[in-house]
């Protein structure tokens, strides 16, 4: 019999969850606090509602509107969705909110559901605010088409969230201890990039389509969800209103109520054990504890290695880092959240052949931001008491814990990541290789912003916990971060445009080459000033 929804826990719950999510603290040499980042980020997103709200007088029709905004929100809600839910729902930290408490199934999906949606539903409420405002400028909108469109907006998001809850609960309740973690973790990375590749996909696809034609002739077009609440905006608020829009509206709800339900009440019987799973800790090793001799053994004792990395301490963090990378499954998740750009554009190059072949260069320059989103992954962990560790060993020199986990992000990331752009822009090029001399400053230039991460000083591997918004706060950083190498790509480009060619490839080397000996220094420097902080 299923078990009933218990109100007085579902309460509790709530507010365990909030306060993990929001008021988790890391440990740090400084001891400083963290920024608050997501109104910041929620004030980003609502900017970029209002732009696309701003484009409603000369959309075709209210529907191809709705349709546009819809889209957007399902990529941008989407990807939230399933990336809070990696967090949420598998919570190694759970044992902290009820421990040996009789918490039921029901209970604790829906308290875990309505945390993926507070957030999703801020992210989603910030993104359709503007179209909420501006959408009665639309030609054939009636004047209550905002409060209309809030309603399948929120019905679209409670859809997103139910599909995340969902899928984690099929995979569950079909699969055995053993390959659950496994499933999951490439679940998790195979519908990242899914949606990472319909965002791009999309809107090439939708330049073929005749806007201003019969849309309801498009059958293929009735299959995607966000067509289902745009037909809800229109049945309800739209003066061309068809009997197609009403049908896909109606079915788009029905969908959403019963996912819903079937997430809640029926799905938590599997989910909730492979989620003790997922959070148990790892059955202790029969084998015997390594030595020293033994840990320093192999690759470790190799010369270009060690001067490469002669600090003791570097090279721990270094193995601890490239463990966490190759066997964490929150950390694959986070990285293919954060990268999932980085494999899926190279290959959108090879069909896009009105680039004339500058996209795969660009793609190798923005390869300098690689760096910085992966040891932002690095920093967080489930777990992050652990990193109380480095607060407690005699490291004499607190760089040597940035400078670990750093190696280790160029070596086991960045490099996979170059070896591929570089492949396919080869590969594209292949009739002009020597414009391949041009991604070369942009290769050079992942050294210098490797080191943007340290510059504050208290930079400590898996120190972080995950709160609601890590993502979106790393995404915001990324793009801002993307700015200085497009200022000196733009340079590079003006310049091979006027005929300064050789002008443009030295002197961007030449700066890359300075910039990397000045942010080492001063990365250096704010190390030293931050250990002697924490000391007094």
């Amino acid at each position: 019999m299923t078990q009933g929804i218990d109100r007085h826990q579902l309460k509790a719950l709530l507010r365990a969850y909030f306060v993990i999510s929001t008021r988790a603290m890391p440990v740090g040499i400084t001891g400083n606090k963290r920024v608050r980042t997501l109104p910041f980020i929620l004030a980003i997103y609502a900017v970029l509602g209002f732009v696309l709200g701003a484009m409603a007088p000369i959309v075709e029709s209210t529907f191809v509107f709705a349709l546009f905004v819809h889209t957007m929100a399902f990529f941008i809600v989407g990807t939230m969705a399933l990336n809070e839910a990696a967090e949420v729902l598998f919570n190694a930290r759970d044992v902290d909110v009820f421990g040996f408490r009789p918490v039921n199934g029901p209970t604790l999906v829906l308290a875990k559901g309505l945390t993926i949606l507070g957030f999703c539903g801020a992210m989603a409420l910030a993104v359709n605010l503007g179209p909420a405002v501006l959408g009665f400028l639309c030609k054939d909108a009636h004047g209550w088409f905002g409060a209309v469109h809030l309603v399948s907006a929120a019905f679209e998001t409670v859809f997103l969230c139910a599909v995340a809850v969902c899928s984690y609960g099929v995979i569950a309740r079909f699969l055995g201890a053993e390959r659950f973690q496994r499933f999951v973790t490439a679940a998790q990375i195979a519908s990242t990039l899914v949606l990472v590749l319909g965002f791009q996909v999309l809107p090439r696809l939708a330049r073929r389509v005749d806007w201003s034609g019969d849309l309801d002739s498009l059958s293929a077009l009735w299959l995607l969800p966000p067509a289902w609440f745009a037909a809800l905006d229109v049945a309800l608020a739209g003066k061309s209103a068809t009997s197609t829009a009403t049908i896909a509206a109606a079915f788009g709800v029905a969908v959403t109520i019963g996912l819903a339900w079937l997430g809640v009440l029926r799905l938590p019987a599997g989910f909730t054990g492979a989620e003790s799973r997922m959070g148990a800790p790892a059955a202790p090793s029969s084998a015997p504890p390594a030595t020293s001799k033994s840990v320093e053994s192999g690759w470790s004792r190799w010369r270009v290695w060690r001067s490469w990395m002669p600090d003791p301490a570097e090279r721990a963090v270094f193995r601890l880092c490239v463990t966490y990378v190759l066997r964490d499954r929150a950390l694959k998740v986070r990285l293919a959240a954060s990268l999932a750009y980085f494999l899926v554009l190279p290959i959108l190059s090879l069909m896009d052949e009105k680039s004339g072949g500058a996209m795969p260069i660009v793609l190798v320059w923005m390869l300098g931001v690689a760096p910085l989103s992966a040891l932002e992954s690095v920093r967080l962990s489930s777990t992050p008491e652990g990193a109380e560790l480095f607060l407690f060993t005699p490291v004499q020199r607190s760089i040597a814990l940035f400078q670990g986990a750093r190696k280790a992000v160029l070596l086991c990331i960045v490099l996979p990541l170059v070896v591929w752009s570089m492949g396919v822009a080869g590969y594209v090029l292949r009739d002009t290789p020597e414009k391949l001399l041009f991604a070369l400053p942009g290769l050079l230039m992942i050294g210098p912003m490797s080191l943007v991460s340290g510059l504050r000083g208290d930079f400590i591997p898996l120190s972080q916990a995950v709160r609601s918004g890590e993502r979106a706060s790393q995404v915001l950083a990324m793009f801002l971060t993307m700015l200085p190498l497009a200022m000196i790509g733009s340079g590079v480009a003006i310049a091979v445009h006027f005929g300064y060619v050789r002008t443009a490839l030295f002197g961007s080397t030449a700066l890359a080459l300075a910039l990397h000996a000045g942010l080492s220094a001063l990365v250096r420097r704010r190390s030293r000033a931050a250990s002697l902080r924490r000391v007094t």
